[in-house]
């Protein structure tokens, strides 16, 4: 999805700006250019309808617990994560940081990390509070598959 969101930009010869400002630049694209299905696909990719409730309810609980994660990865991500992506939700830019956190400490670690351990109900039922934050709670598969059709119109060149 990251690289969808680039090319979308590319494609207009425009230049995306921070990460963690994602959601409201790319409304902003959408609505310049007319990709509202695209920026719903993006928004449903990373379950944004449920930022506000995760960030309230879930992330005081997995604060440590995703800092600590995103400091084993390489090249000091765990300071990058709690300065550069905003760790306290005070920047007003809630979809964009949380989707940042969502695409990535999910893959941090690889095949030993977070995603070997999803299919480990014991593991996912004490952690659910970690998995709402992430968005993987739930898998909404079919929800994404009805916003695929709409959106690729959106990825044809301008």
């Amino acid at each position: 999805m990251n690289d969808l969101v680039l090319v979308q930009y590319w494609t207009r010869r425009e230049l995306p700006r921070s990460q963690n400002r994602t959601d409201s630049r790319l409304r902003d694209l959408s609505e310049r250019h007319g990709l509202g299905d695209f920026y719903q696909l993006y928004r449903n990719v990373f379950g944004l309808d449920s930022a506000a409730a995760a960030i309230a309810q879930d992330w005081p609980l997995v604060r440590d617990e995703v800092l600590a994660i995103a400091a084993t990865w390489q090249g000091g991500a765990g300071e990058f994560f709690e300065q550069a992506v905003d760790s306290t939700f005070s920047w007003g830019e809630d979809g964009g940081i949380i989707a940042v956190y969502r695409m990535y400490i999910p893959i941090i670690g690889g095949s030993d990390g977070l995603l070997a351990r999803l299919d480990d109900d014991a593991w996912a039922d004490a952690n659910e509070p970690l998995l709402r934050f992430l968005a993987l709670a739930e898998a909404p598969v079919d929800a994404l598959f009805a916003r695929v059709e709409p959106a690729a119109a959106d990825l044809r060149l301008p």
